[in-house]
């Protein structure tokens, strides 16, 4: 009965295991001690790799098909070491053109995780305040000139003789919504000594947060990928 070696799921069609597995399945000329000891380099091979563990119900399946089998040791330490060339030889392409270096993926993981995690602690901070403050009537002492661009901005409102910075949004700065005298409702958190607009939350610490956290986690995949495929 002709020993039929079964394709390795985890890779694709097209890889070059799976392709030398089905030229070995449809050579009629090729004896069952052969195709057993190229098994067995297969199997060895995947065995000590970094991702085995996807491949050990294959490596499971064939080291049964072939038991039994005399293997032609010859044969299995030949093909073990070509499969290794091979390995060799492909890598480069693995990455492909449209793919970033490695040290790359790092850098902008990195800085992009950075930038999500300042936002969320912004965010955070924000919702704190929003959640443990007091809700008080307070009067605009304070408007500090800042950039709109970016950050958050705060104006200052008076709580108890002091001088209380509020959070509030780049587009509440820009379109002025604030002014000096003027009476508003706040969130004050005592023990932090900051307040924020009551029942408001700052939409542009969501989106920052979002827009640079898809990144960093998609440049982590990366990264693993990369690092487990060496």
């Amino acid at each position: 009965m002709k020993l039929t070696i079964p394709n390795i799921e985890s890779l694709p069609p097209d890889h070059h295991l799976n392709r030398q597995i089905d030229g070995l399945n449809r050579d009629q000329r090729m004896d069952q001690v052969y195709r057993a000891s190229v098994a067995s380099a297969i199997a060895r091979f995947l065995a000590e790799r970094l991702r085995a563990d996807s491949d050990l119900d294959w490596i499971r399946e064939v080291n049964r098909l072939i038991d039994g089998i005399p293997l032609h040791t010859p044969t299995v330490e030949n093909v073990y070491a070509d499969l290794g060339e091979t390995e060799r030889m492909m890598a480069p392409a693995k990455t492909g053109s449209g793919s970033f270096p490695i040290t790359f993926s790092i850098v902008l993981a990195i800085i992009a995780t950075l930038i999500a995690l300042l936002e969320l602690s912004r965010l955070y901070r924000e919702c704190k305040l929003g959640w443990l403050g007091t809700e008080i009537q307070a009067g605009v002492v304070e408007i500090p000139v800042q950039n709109y661009r970016g950050d958050v901005k705060y104006i200052y409102v008076g709580i108890g003789g002091y001088a209380v910075p509020v959070m509030i949004s780049s587009r509440a700065y820009a379109r002025k919504r604030f002014k000096v005298g003027q009476v508003i409702t706040v969130k004050y958190h005592a023990a932090s000594g900051w307040a924020t607009l009551s029942g408001e939350i700052d939409g542009f610490l969501i989106f920052g947060f979002m827009l640079f956290s898809i990144p960093a986690t998609v440049f982590w995949i990366d990264i693993y990928r990369k690092i487990r495929g060496r």
